[in-house]
């Protein structure tokens, strides 16, 4: 146990400017959201015109039919559509995947194998870097959650349901985990850095496409069911009360659990490239 904390404590301070930025990007990002709203609230009837159709599945990645009734002066409907709509994959997740490719990068490089020469075992190495990676995913969810909901205490009139938001940061730590999950999977299946960035950032993309074709097209709604976006749900709602969507979760939990089994049973039988 003391050589699996030392591994991830190693792990951890290798990745502290990544985490740093992180936080750093989130706050600021958030504080820009909150110094708009104030302008959005006063225009809301004229942007929830403007949010229909086409742009309600491009940029909200949810259907017209669920944006119609929006209240944009809600600062949930707000930070929701702008925010955790496809604005969080653009800043987060390079950082999901570039710590989740690490191990296959440090084989590349060599150092891995240089690792493996001292008294740690390839099950050790793993477990080491599934535990940072959860760890890196909770750090940058925190950050994205506090950074959204933290300027709604600087507002006159804005109420937030503490409750409904912490469930939503976890279900989005779920999310965080299995995004930086896949890159690590994918990279060490092919035990290649760019490969496994390549297979990721594919699957995230065209499970957008998929999602908003659906939400645009209804003869091909079925592609949605193939999309990882699909399951994170209608956000906004979730923000204002609602449940979480119970399946979405699960897939999400489903297909974590898969890339953590899939690194254990392959990487004992791997050819290390540069060891």
């Amino acid at each position: 146990m003391r050589k699996l904390l030392t591994l991830i404590r190693h792990d951890l301070n290798d990745s502290k400017i990544g985490l740093i930025s992180v936080v750093v990007i989130a706050l600021s990002i958030g504080a820009l959201f909150g110094a708009f709203y104030p302008t959005i609230r006063e225009n809301a009837d004229g942007i929830a015109m403007l949010a229909q159709g086409e742009i309600a599945a491009l940029f909200f990645n949810i259907s017209a039919d669920d944006v119609a009734d929006f209240d944009f002066s809600d600062y949930n409907v707000y930070i929701s559509t702008e925010y955790f709509s496809f604005f969080w994959a653009v800043l987060f997740v390079p950082f999901l995947i570039s710590w989740g490719v690490k191990m296959a990068g440090q084989a590349e490089k060599g150092t891995l194998a240089l690792l493996l020469a001292h008294p740690v075992s390839r099950t050790e190495a793993v477990n080491s870097q599934l535990l940072s990676l959860a760890a890196k995913a909770a750090l940058t969810a925190f950050a994205f959650i506090v950074s959204a909901g933290l300027p709604a205490l600087f507002i006159e009139d804005t109420n937030l349901d503490l409750v409904a938001w912490l469930r939503v940061g976890v279900f989005y730590l779920v999310i965080f985990i299995t995004i930086s999950y896949i890159a690590f999977a994918a990279s060490i299946v092919t035990m290649s850095k760019l490969k496994g960035i390549w297979i990721t950032t594919v699957i995230i993309v065209l499970g957008y496409l998929f999602n908003t074709i659906s939400n645009l097209v209804s003869e091909v709604e079925f592609l949605k069911y193939a999309s990882l976006w699909h399951y994170m749900g209608n956000t906004t709602k979730q923000l204002q009360g609602e449940p979480l969507y119970t399946l979405g979760f699960l897939v999400f939990l489903l297909v974590a659990i898969i890339c953590i089994v899939i690194p254990v049973l392959v990487f004992d039988k791997k050819n290390l490239p540069n060891g």
